[in-house]
């Protein structure tokens, strides 16, 4: 696992003492764009009631001259003076073009501007629409048929006293260059676009030229909705009924402008606070860098030349740090020279240990050298065979003993450390019971051993388990024959040591003697090692002793 640095942590900690007030910022950023998109779209359904209610009044007021207009007799019947009733009423009315009183077919009767007498309105679709109802109506944008202009025509038509038969029609047409000027008026900014649309959402006339051509009405009444026109720019809209839901005022400004102080007051909110964790965390690192890490590593430099065993330090190095960084080295140093000293006691004390130890290993090869030559002795005055073969047993013993104790002696590391090479143990092994061999015997002793150094604890047992095998097969093995062989295999493999001692002689059987020495110190070397030993025999096929036991190296 990866572990934390002291810099990661305090910056860790300043972004978290600071995240509070940044998440604060951030929430009141979001809620300011919401109160501003709040302000906007009460700005725009306001602007558009307000240009609807300028728009709605020319319509009003035509429906009134035009109901005004149906009480007429004269108008009614359509009489001689029906054009000079709609002349008259037609001059203080700068918004209203003209007046035309058509009859049932469609026919111009009478117009405040002269038309031909085969004049007709009826293939005009805002007049066929009109006949299917029976209530004032205002038609899309057209060419008025007498005037010639491009007009809104107000409709209201006209049946019998009883109600049942259509009578014909009286229309007025209200100027759409009139309309488009009183947009322009309510416009509130050079970038807002006011504009009439249909219950389709079509745009009929706007105060200025727009690439709005067509909005959702329905969806934008009396609340704000977002639309991008055919330049790809987005507007933010709100539209409001002129008259019977067929005809809206459109006021639109582009989003980007309105809301662009929204969006730069929420990126305000968000930045300043991550600015300040952010040029909060670069002081905190720099300082702590500075201050603190710059002089660890050093002290960490410190301590790796103390424990490489190089104690001459520089204690002035530190003399600019920190008082507390310079407190710690003071006491680095002090322990490194204490160290020193120690070491220096230690090495004297080691020397005089490893000379003594030298010396002990030295006389306890003299005298295990010394009892050899007297058993050798005592053996050559001794004429009984029994007591003969006891003898000589116990010199291959003490023998071994003091070959281990010899290889160690020689071996400078050896000495030191109480580790004995196992291939020259076993080789010089065999070559002692080889030498060993009685009553002329002609054994041929091989061995096979890894070059692996182990404790004295280890190759004591492994050896004297060699020696009581070989002796064992001397006396027993080859009691007709002078020739044989004895084979020493020692193999290390998945944390185990197998040692096998095979000889080729004529084989014995354990449980006929299951209280010899050889065999109860064999079991004794095994246990020693927490091994396992095994002692397999067949006539004429020799005898195999194998130790299975935990290769533990104590180096």
């Amino acid at each position: 696992m990866r572990r934390i640095t002291l810099n990661q942590r305090l910056t860790l900690a300043v972004v978290l003492a600071l995240l509070p007030i940044a998440i604060i910022s951030i929430v009141q950023g979001l809620a300011n764009r919401q109160n501003a998109q709040q302000l906007i779209a009460e700005r725009l359904t306001s602007s558009a009631l307000a240009t609807a209610a300028v728009q709605r009044e020319p319509i009003m007021a035509a429906e009134k001259m035009l109901q005004s207009l149906a009480r007429d007799p004269v108008v009614r019947a359509m009489g001689a003076a029906c054009s000079r009733i709609l002349v008259n009423r037609i001059s203080d009315r700068d918004q209203i073009v003209n007046f035309i009183r058509s009859d049932a077919e469609g026919r111009v009767r009478c117009s405040a501007i002269s038309a031909p007498l085969d004049t007709s309105l009826a293939d005009r679709p805002w007049w066929q629409e009109a006949r299917r109802t029976r209530g004032f109506s205002v038609s899309k944008p057209n060419v008025g048929v007498v005037s010639k202009r491009r007009v809104m025509t107000a409709v209201l038509p006209l049946y019998d006293l009883s109600g049942n038969k259509f009578d014909g029609m009286i229309t007025a047409g209200m100027q759409m260059s009139w309309m488009q000027s009183a947009l322009a008026k309510t416009t509130l900014s050079g970038d807002a676009i006011s504009a009439i649309a249909d219950d389709t959402g079509a745009i009929l006339v706007a105060a200025k030229p727009s690439s709005l051509k067509h909005i959702n009405v329905k969806s934008s009444y009396g609340r704000a909705s977002s639309i991008t026109d055919a330049n790809g720019v987005q507007w933010l809209y709100s539209a409001a009924p002129i008259y019977d839901q067929k005809l809206f005022v459109v006021y639109a400004e582009p989003q980007k402008s309105l809301t662009a102080f929204a969006r730069n007051q929420l990126r305000i909110n968000v930045l300043l606070p991550l600015l300040a964790i952010l040029l909060t965390s670069v002081v905190v690192w720099v300082t702590v860098q500075r201050l603190v890490v710059r002089w660890l590593r050093e002290l960490g430099g410190l301590a790796g030349q103390f424990a490489r065993g190089d104690f001459t330090g520089n204690p002035e190095r530190f003399e600019s740090a920190p008082m507390e960084i310079a407190g710690l080295s003071d006491d680095l140093h002090s322990m490194s020279d204490a160290i020193s000293q120690r070491n220096l006691a230690l090495e004297k004390a080691a020397t005089v240990t490893l000379a003594m130890s030298r010396e002990v290993n030295h006389r306890v090869k003299n005298n295990l050298q010394m009892v050899i030559s007297l058993l050798s002795l005592q053996t050559a005055q001794v004429d009984n065979h029994a007591a003969k073969l006891i003898l000589n047993q116990t010199r291959a013993r003490m023998a071994a003993l003091g070959l281990i104790y010899r290889l160690m002696y020689n071996d400078d590391d050896g000495a030191e450390t109480g580790r004995v090479n196992l291939r020259r143990l076993f080789v010089e092994l065999a070559s002692q019971l080889r030498n060993d061999a009685i009553n002329g015997q002609n054994i041929d002793v091989q061995c096979v051993a890894p070059d692996v150094t182990r404790s004295v604890d280890q190759a004591i047992p492994l050896a004297m388990l060699i020696v009581e095998a070989a002796t064992n097969a001397y006396h027993h093995a080859f009691p007709k024959t002078h020739i044989g062989k004895i084979m020493i295999t020692l193999l290390m493999a998945e944390g185990h040591g197998n040692l096998l001692v095979h000889d080729n002689g004529i084989g014995f059987d354990p449980s006929a003697s299951p209280g010899a020495m050889g065999v109860e110190l064999m079991n004794a070397f095994a246990y020693q090692l927490d091994g396992q030993l095994r002692i397999e025999t067949q006539p004429g096929s020799g005898v195999s002793v194998a130790l299975r036991y935990p290769d533990v190296d104590d180096d």
